[in-house]
């Protein structure tokens, strides 16, 4: 009994994860500590997202907490026309600097999934000239997917474009595609899939059967992050280091090292420091930090010593060194095991059984010596690591606490919808009131302003633009109150000063405590300060709408007009007013000032489609919606582009009018021959507002029925067929 006890304690020993993979497995969670993201089926889109982790982590895992640094630098560079990307290259400098490819040893999740699926038992494939070849394929990956697409894109103002994270990135297929596709809330998402993803999928099932055969084939081969901190192994302040005077070139660590390095700590080592414990000569050392790096595999002991093989988990069996260097280590000296081809230090012996490994000779005497070495008072370095451990262990708690318990809000894109408004009071008419009670079950329309000229609660400081704004608010009046809140350090007077008394609006001052609790519900940016002005519009769930930089006055009826409507089958559809594309003075097809809202066409059926032209599912389907639009002439067909990209200039809106000029595929018609009707969101400069009112998150194409008196009768988040169409429409005309 006694023995079996102590063979399962000897496979604990042998089993028990290295320090290595205890950094590996930490750094995962951490990065992915958004639990309830895989449970929501969402992606976090708090504060921390604008900061990127030191390895490869996909931004749309739901589990991300932070930016992949990758990804960050194509989307900083497909912004190159505008602005350089300094800010990413010196972020990727300044992790290079740090740690090199220690982050592709020690702190890359996709680095442990390929290191855990090569424990799985099979036949292995060898380094060699052909793999060493492959080593820079990720070099010009570097440069023709990461650097010179997504800045050819910029210039010819296609977009930008991340071609690795397009066409290649497993990490973004598996976290980021299959993380969100398989949670019950995205099926939708199904209806998306074109032939990019099917490709990526490929190339991500590859990288997975490879990586059982072949150690780590997408850090060799392919990750053109490794390739960047590559560049800076030589200098970092942490890594391996082999001490050129004590070297033997007894080529064991070049041998021993599955990836395709020439030299200890060359561009393709990731430091993992498992060449120290084949060295006889104990030339290979770590630079750098002494607590997290240094015992993660024993270094070689000194030659009057020896030591417990078991602990130092050498992988002769299947990748034992070539067997020149097997020889030129035994001319050395250094014997070599009969249990195995590979060679052993001469300090190093095998044990059976449960004896522990002694100095000396004299097992009994010197075992007697080390029980009582191991009761001594743990040094300074014991001490130094625990503490290490423990503040790393307490900020993965803080961290699982914070983005899964407190930071509730900040989950998805969107989420200020029917977000509950904060305890606030203000002052109206020198009689304090609470803000929950003042809007009640009813719909309420803050301004926060000032007080100052620039942010009077008026769109502009024209007071034709606030009547104008007032005679709109007051069609809606019956069903919302309008509320002007300014500090209380404000001097009211400005009221009488612009004339701003009198009417439906009222104004009330609140306290500095109070004002940054509006603050507190931007999800998107968590300010600590307030922009003037902010529009806020509330009903009885919550928070409809909230926008910095108030719209035109137009835009604003509008928004007042949806804090009653919905997306939803049943609900009024919510007012919008997008430009239609249509014929210019030059007779080119291009982008008209003429706009269209679904309220003007009450007593038809408007069927309105989002889509994009970068969305392969999207354009398959605008055929079928051209037919709808011949069959019946009481519909109105909208096919509303939206853009997930900065509407910066006229450019964009070109390219779209290009797009649909064309012709299609398989046909001699291009599309502005169709029925539909074309148009564009971001009617005043804001991104896909339009997409927005509508639920739209991350699903293209969207499909919205609307019957003769504006209520939604068919809503589908996904493509849709030919069939399902005709049938829905000829429901809403029967109606």
């Amino acid at each position: 009994m006694k023995n079996f006890f102590l063979r399962i304690k000897n496979w604990f020993v042998l089993h028990a994860p290295t320090r290595r993979r205890l950094i590996q497995i930490y750094a995962a969670l951490l990065y992915n500590a958004n639990i309830k993201g895989y449970i929501s089926g969402s992606i976090y889109t708090g504060n921390s997202k604008y900061a990127c982790v030191p390895g490869m982590n996909c931004y749309s895992c739901p589990g991300a907490v932070a930016a992949c640094p990758l990804g960050a630098l194509q989307n900083a560079l497909a912004s190159s026309d505008k602005r350089p990307a300094y800010f990413m290259l010196g972020i990727l400098g300044l992790f290079g600097l740090m740690f090199a490819r220690t982050i592709c040893g020690f702190l890359c999740p996709v680095g442990l999934g390929q290191d855990l699926l090569y424990k799985i038992k099979s036949p292995k494939v060898r380094k060699n000239k052909i793999t060493r070849i492959l080593s820079y394929l990720k070099y010009v990956l570097l440069v023709v997917l990461v650097i010179a697409i997504p800045v050819v894109y910029s210039i010819r103002g296609n977009g930008g474009t991340p071609g690795f994270c397009k066409t290649i990135c497993p990490a973004g297929t598996f976290g980021g595609g299959l993380g969100l596709l398989l949670h019950p809330n995205n099926r939708a998402l199904l209806d998306m899939l074109g032939p990019i993803f099917t490709w990526k999928f490929c190339v991500m099932v590859a990288i997975i059967v490879a990586a059982v055969f072949l150690y780590r084939p997408f850090c060799r081969f392919l990750c053109p992050l490794g390739a960047i901190y590559g560049f800076f192994n030589r200098i970092a302040l942490i890594g391996v280091k082999l001490d050129e005077a004590k070297c033997t070139d007894c080529g064991l660590c070049v041998a021993h090292c599955k990836m395709d390095i020439k030299k200890v700590g060359d561009h393709e080592c990731i430091n993992c420091g498992e060449c120290m414990s084949v060295c006889p000569a104990k030339a290979i050392r770590w630079k750098g930090s002494k607590i997290f790096l240094k015992g993660n595999e024993l270094s070689a002991p000194a030659s009057t010593e020896t030591v417990d093989i078991r602990t130092m988990r050498l992988d002769f069996a299947t990748d034992p060194p070539a067997p020149a260097v097997a020889t030129a280590t035994a001319a050395s000296s250094a014997p070599v095991s009969t249990a195995s081809s590979a060679p052993i230090p001469s300090n190093v012996r095998m044990i059976e059984g449960e004896t522990a490994i002694s100095k000396g000779g004299d097992g009994g005497a010197n075992n007697d010596t080390e029980r009582k070495s191991a009761r001594k008072p743990k040094g300074k370095r014991f001490w130094m690591e625990f503490a290490a451990w423990a503040t790393a262990i307490a900020l993965l708690i803080t961290a699982l606490v914070y983005f899964n318990f407190i930071d509730v809000t900040r989950v998805a894109a969107g989420a200020s919808e029917n977000m509950k408004l904060p305890s606030i009071s203000v002052t109206v008419d020198d009689k304090a009131e609470s803000l929950a009670s003042i809007y009640g079950e009813g719909s309420t329309f803050i301004i926060l302003t000032d007080g100052g000229e620039a942010s009077i609660p008026v769109i502009t400081t024209s007071m034709v633009a606030y009547a104008d704004f007032k005679a709109d608010y007051s069609a809606v009046a019956s069903k919302m109150r309008l509320i002007a809140v300014y500090p209380e350090a404000v001097d009211g007077s400005f009221i009488e000063r612009n004339e701003l008394g009198g009417g439906d609006m009222m104004f009330a001052s609140v306290k500095d405590s109070d004002l940054s609790k509006f603050a507190e519900m931007d999800e998107e940016h968590n300010e600590e300060s307030i922009s003037y002005p902010t529009i806020i519009i509330l009903n009885s769930k919550g928070i409809v709408t909230k926008r910095e930089n108030a719209p035109e006055v137009e835009r604003l009826a509008d928004l007042i007009q949806n804090a009653n409507t919905g997306h939803e089958v049943g609900s009024f559809v919510p007012s919008f007013n997008v430009r239609k594309y249509g014929i210019d003075a030059d007779g080119t097809f291009g982008r008209l000032t003429e706009t269209f809202n679904p309220y003007d066409n009450l007593g038809k059926v408007t069927v309105i489609n989002f889509w994009a032209t970068w969305c392969g599912p999207c354009v398959a389907e605008i055929p079928s919606f051209n037919r709808i639009a011949n069959e019946f002439s009481d519909v109105t067909v909208l096919a509303i582009h939206g853009d997930s990209g900065e509407q910066e200039s006229e450019r964009k809106y070109r390219n779209v009018a290009k797009f649909i000029s064309e012709p299609v595929a398989g046909s001699k018609d291009s599309w502005s021959e169709y029925k539909i009707l074309f148009a564009q969101d971001n009617l005043f400069g804001m991104t896909c507002l339009t997409y927005e009112l509508f639920g739209g998150g991350d699903v293209w194409p969207m499909t919205f029925i609307v019957g003769k008196d504006g209520i939604i009768t068919f809503v589908r988040m996904g493509s849709i067929t030919y069939e399902t169409l005709k049938k829905e429409v000829q429901k809403a005309l029967d109606a």
